[in-house]
């Protein structure tokens, strides 16, 4: 598994995401960076699933444990294909909002490590997990206007 993934560019799971709602709803858009499709997403939770099926759809990261649920439907949000959220890149509008790279280089121990750049401040962090993730955009997001571009 790990050999068949160091055939594969570095940034090829890099995502750009615009943050166009407000502070509250954490809704906008995400582009990948290998494709021409953007999509939308209405939530956090939204924008999490919506990579977990970006990845599997491309294969990469390779998750190295499987998802857990509480009944025998796994990832029913998976069903749904990607092409019901997408939008051209250049639909996405271009708002005040915070903008967000993330590349998520391993999906290890049932969550993502990989690096965040917030696009305005030119700011690149690592993450170790979805929480750690979720903390940094937060803090950005949730800082106030003065700090976003």
């Amino acid at each position: 598994m790990i050999a068949e993934q160091s055939n594969i560019p570095y940034k090829y799971s890099e995502t750009r995401v615009y943050i166009t709602g407000d502070k509250q709803t954490y809704s906008g858009y995400f582009e990948h960076v290998a494709g021409r499709q953007a999509w939308r997403f209405e939530s956090l939770i939204d924008l999490l699933a919506l990579h977990e099926r970006l990845f599997a759809h491309i294969g990469y990261p390779q998750a190295t444990c499987e998802m857990r649920a509480f009944d025998n439907i796994k990832h029913v949000t998976k069903q749904r294909a990607l092409t019901e959220t997408a939008v051209l890149p250049q639909e996405i509008p271009q708002e005040a909002g915070p903008t967000f790279v993330i590349n998520v280089l391993y999906r290890q121990n049932a969550s993502w490590q990989g690096t965040i750049e917030w696009i305005e401040r030119g700011i690149e962090l690592y993450f170790r997990s979805v929480l750690e993730l979720i903390r940094i955009m937060d803090s950005v997001i949730n800082a106030g206007d003065e700090r976003w571009a």
